[in-house]
Protein backbone atom coordinates (compact mmCIF):
# COMPACT_ATOMS: atom_id res chain seq x y z
CA UNK A 1 0.00 0.00 0.00
CA UNK A 2 1.38 3.40 -0.96
CA UNK A 3 1.70 6.39 1.35
CA UNK A 4 -1.01 8.28 -0.55
CA UNK A 5 -3.46 5.40 -0.04
CA UNK A 6 -2.68 5.24 3.68
CA UNK A 7 -3.14 9.00 4.04
CA UNK A 8 -6.42 8.78 2.12
CA UNK A 9 -7.68 6.02 4.44
CA UNK A 10 -6.64 7.98 7.52
CA UNK A 11 -8.28 11.13 6.11
CA UNK A 12 -11.54 9.20 5.57
CA UNK A 13 -11.42 7.80 9.12
CA UNK A 14 -10.64 11.23 10.55
CA UNK A 15 -13.66 12.64 8.72
CA UNK A 16 -15.87 9.86 10.11
CA UNK A 17 -14.63 10.57 13.64
CA UNK A 18 -14.88 14.35 13.26
CA UNK A 19 -11.18 15.16 13.50
CA UNK A 20 -9.57 17.91 11.42
CA UNK A 21 -6.07 16.83 10.42
CA UNK A 22 -3.47 19.06 8.82
CA UNK A 23 -1.63 16.62 6.56
CA UNK A 24 0.86 19.29 5.47
CA UNK A 25 2.29 19.40 8.99
CA UNK A 26 5.64 17.71 9.47
CA UNK A 27 4.63 15.98 12.69
CA UNK A 28 1.41 14.05 12.17
CA UNK A 29 2.03 11.63 15.03
CA UNK A 30 -0.31 13.53 17.43
CA UNK A 31 -3.05 13.38 14.81
CA UNK A 32 -2.57 9.63 14.37
CA UNK A 33 -2.69 9.13 18.14
CA UNK A 34 -5.88 11.21 18.34
CA UNK A 35 -7.47 9.16 15.54
CA UNK A 36 -6.45 5.94 17.29
CA UNK A 37 -7.84 7.10 20.65
CA UNK A 38 -11.15 8.27 19.21
CA UNK A 39 -11.52 5.08 17.21
CA UNK A 40 -10.92 3.01 20.37
CA UNK A 41 -13.50 5.08 22.28
CA UNK A 42 -15.98 4.58 19.45
CA UNK A 43 -15.37 0.81 19.52
CA UNK A 44 -15.86 0.72 23.29
CA UNK A 45 -19.04 2.81 23.13
CA UNK A 46 -20.59 0.68 20.36
CA UNK A 47 -19.70 -2.52 22.25
CA UNK A 48 -21.31 -1.17 25.42
CA UNK A 49 -24.50 -0.39 23.48
CA UNK A 50 -24.57 -3.94 22.09
CA UNK A 51 -23.98 -5.32 25.58
CA UNK A 52 -26.90 -3.29 26.96
CA UNK A 53 -29.20 -4.72 24.30
CA UNK A 54 -27.91 -8.23 25.02
CA UNK A 55 -28.50 -7.74 28.76
CA UNK A 56 -32.05 -6.57 28.14
CA UNK A 57 -32.75 -9.64 26.01
CA UNK A 58 -31.13 -11.91 28.60
CA UNK A 59 -33.31 -10.52 31.38
CA UNK A 60 -36.44 -10.74 29.23
CA UNK A 61 -35.70 -14.34 28.28
CA UNK A 62 -35.06 -15.32 31.92
CA UNK A 63 -38.30 -13.68 33.03
CA UNK A 64 -40.19 -15.37 30.18
CA UNK A 65 -38.74 -18.79 31.04
CA UNK A 66 -39.58 -18.32 34.72
CA UNK A 67 -43.17 -17.33 33.95
CA UNK A 68 -43.65 -20.23 31.55
CA UNK A 69 -42.29 -22.74 34.05
CA UNK A 70 -44.42 -21.27 36.82
CA UNK A 71 -47.59 -21.24 34.70
CA UNK A 72 -47.18 -24.91 33.68
CA UNK A 73 -46.50 -26.18 37.16
CA UNK A 74 -42.87 -27.15 36.65
CA UNK A 75 -40.20 -27.69 34.05
CA UNK A 76 -41.42 -31.21 33.31
CA UNK A 77 -44.81 -29.98 32.05
CA UNK A 78 -43.51 -27.17 29.85
CA UNK A 79 -42.59 -29.55 27.08
CA UNK A 80 -46.09 -31.12 26.90
CA UNK A 81 -47.77 -27.95 25.68
CA UNK A 82 -46.84 -27.17 22.05
CA UNK A 83 -47.39 -23.40 22.30
CA UNK A 84 -45.40 -23.00 25.48
CA UNK A 85 -42.63 -25.38 24.39
CA UNK A 86 -42.07 -23.30 21.24
CA UNK A 87 -41.91 -20.13 23.28
CA UNK A 88 -39.56 -21.81 25.74
CA UNK A 89 -37.20 -22.83 22.93
CA UNK A 90 -37.27 -19.26 21.61
CA UNK A 91 -36.46 -17.91 25.09
CA UNK A 92 -33.60 -20.39 25.51
CA UNK A 93 -32.17 -19.50 22.09
CA UNK A 94 -32.49 -15.79 22.88
CA UNK A 95 -30.59 -16.34 26.12
CA UNK A 96 -27.83 -18.29 24.34
CA UNK A 97 -27.42 -15.69 21.58
CA UNK A 98 -27.40 -12.84 24.11
CA UNK A 99 -24.73 -14.60 26.14
CA UNK A 100 -22.63 -15.10 23.01
CA UNK A 101 -22.97 -11.40 22.12
CA UNK A 102 -21.92 -10.45 25.66
CA UNK A 103 -18.75 -12.55 25.48
CA UNK A 104 -17.86 -11.22 22.03
CA UNK A 105 -18.34 -7.62 23.08
CA UNK A 106 -16.27 -8.12 26.24
CA UNK A 107 -13.49 -9.30 23.94
CA UNK A 108 -13.93 -6.24 21.71
CA UNK A 109 -13.78 -3.89 24.71
CA UNK A 110 -10.63 -5.57 26.00
CA UNK A 111 -9.06 -5.34 22.59
CA UNK A 112 -9.93 -1.66 22.25
CA UNK A 113 -8.46 -0.87 25.68
CA UNK A 114 -5.33 -3.00 25.45
CA UNK A 115 -4.56 -2.82 21.72
CA UNK A 116 -6.13 0.29 20.14
CA UNK A 117 -3.77 0.08 17.17
CA UNK A 118 -5.25 -3.31 16.20
CA UNK A 119 -8.75 -1.81 16.28
CA UNK A 120 -7.51 1.07 14.12
CA UNK A 121 -5.99 -1.31 11.56
CA UNK A 122 -9.21 -3.36 11.41
CA UNK A 123 -11.25 -0.21 10.88
CA UNK A 124 -8.90 0.96 8.12
CA UNK A 125 -9.25 -2.44 6.43
CA UNK A 126 -13.04 -2.05 6.53
CA UNK A 127 -12.82 1.40 4.99
CA UNK A 128 -10.48 0.21 2.23
CA UNK A 129 -12.91 -2.47 1.08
Amino acid sequence: MENNQIIELLRELANQLGIAVDWTSENIKPFIIEIMNRNAKFAIFSSVIWMLFAMIFMVLSIVAMYKMIKSCGGIRWVWHDDDISGLMLFAILTFIVSTFIMFCKWHDIGEAILMPEVVLIERLKQISQ
